[in-house]
């Protein structure tokens, strides 16, 4: 593949697009750069992927590419981000709304497994990181923890358990991360059976540790 240029793409510097048919708008180069980087990065560990790949397939140059996203630990980061937002959206309109803790905890478990299984990408780069605790990916894991937390927080402070709610809330997240990864390689297990058995068995702890 030709390695084009920036002024290629974006004209002589300072020009910008010579028309809209011609030019993409900065905003679409953009969208095209994180697409094509989502689905490399969800596809290949962080190593395999190059901003000379991502570029290739966008047609840009790889200068451009920087100059959009800056590293590539940068556009990493952003795709990361990414994808727990877009798990933490699905939680929270899983775990709101009416019913007992009980019914709110067995929709977020629901919603953990669905998203497994309907964002692929998104969830291979959540199952990647959620729980590193140590090397470059730690602090993406750190971060990703912090955002997830507080959702899973409120359901076990509902059921007022006696101990810290976020020890709790940790150990409910492990639960589901490893949950949701060992569905995945046994997809002909029935979705409504993990979630009845799994939210019976958690909220089992949970009145354990109410009783104590």
């Amino acid at each position: 593949m030709r390695d084009t240029t920036d002024d290629d793409i974006t004209g002589a510097a300072g020009g910008g697009p010579t028309s809209a048919g011609e030019r993409r708008s900065r905003a679409a180069r953009l969208r095209a750069i994180e697409e094509v980087a989502w689905r490399q990065f969800a596809a290949g560990e962080y190593e395999a992927v190059g901003l000379a790949e991502i570029a290739a397939e966008v047609g840009l140059a790889r200068s451009t590419v920087q100059t959009y996203v800056g590293s590539k630990r940068d556009l990493y980061r952003q795709c990361v981000d990414r994808a727990v937002a877009e798990l933490d959206a699905h939680l929270a309109m899983a775990a709101g709304g009416d019913g007992n803790h009980a019914d709110r905890l067995r929709r977020a478990l629901a919603a953990f497994l669905d998203f497994a299984d309907e964002r692929p990408e998104a969830w291979a780069l959540v199952d990647r990181h959620l729980f590193v605790a140590a090397g470059p990916f730690a602090a993406d894991g750190a971060r990703m923890r912090e955002q997830l937390l507080p959702r899973l927080e409120e359901l076990v402070a509902g059921a007022r358990v006696p101990s810290s709610p976020g020890a709790t809330a940790s150990a409910v997240l492990g639960s589901l991360h490893a949950l949701a990864s060992w569905r995945s390689e046994r997809p002909d297990i029935p979705r409504e059976s993990v979630v009845e058995r799994a939210t019976a068995l958690i909220w089992f702890g949970l009145a354990l540790e109410l009783g104590r």
